[in-house]
Parts: C-alpha cells; sequence; structure tokens
C-alpha cells in the first residue's frame, strides 16, 4: 500500500508484514501433506537453506539500514516459490500422476 513506501521503516515493517503471510500460508501447507520423516526433514532443511542463502544474497547490503529488507525480501520470494512446489504437490493424483513444478 502506499503506506509502505512512506520511509525505511515503514518498508521494512511492511516487508516482514509480506514474510510473515507467506510464512503463515507456507505453515498450512505443510499441514495439509502427509506427515512423515521426510516432510520433517526437508522442512528443517528448507529452514536452514533460506537463512544462508537469504544471508549471502543479503552480504552486499550488510552494514546498509536496507539489509534487513533485503533478507525479507529473499524470504518472501524463496517461501513463495516453496509455496508454489508444495502446493503442486497437493494438487497430485495420489497415484504418482504429478510432476515437479517449473
Amino acid at each position: 500500500s502506499d503506506g509502505c513506501q512512506q520511509n525505511q521503516l515503514m518498508y521494512n515493517y511492511c516487508a516482514s508484514e509480506a514474510k510473515r503471510f507467506y510464512v503463515l500460508k507456507l505453515e498450512s501447507i505443510y499441514k495439509k501433506l502427509e506427515q512423515n520423516e521426510e516432510l520433517e526433514d526437508s522442512k528443517s532443511s528448507w529452514r536452514d537453506f533460506v537463512e544462508k542463502e537469504c544471508k549471502r544474497f543479503a552480504k552486499p547490503f550488510e552494514m546498509g539500514s536496507i539489509y534487513p529488507l533485503e533478507i525479507d525480501a529473499c524470504r518472501q520470494s524463496l517461501t513463495k516459490q516453496r509455496i508454489k512446489t508444495l502446493t503442486s504437490e497437493l494438487n497430485c493424483d495420489k497415484d504418482g500422476g504429478c510432476s515437479y513444478p517449473d
């Protein structure tokens, strides 16, 4: 919204809220999937990957005020991709009639 464009503090707040929205959406999808050890391992690995990848991505901004925004933008982007992948899995036929999304 326009309020998010007012200043860096508001921009950071809005980005953080958007990230929270996508994390909650991802968690709701996880709950719909078959619960097993592989899913738990995948979730744990996913969290580690996102944190490390976003730190790597945002490293050039590490000393600046935009660093938290870059981290949140990265997390949001990766989480949206993960949501797409898992949503595709939810929509698969149980007989294996599914392929990994692009």
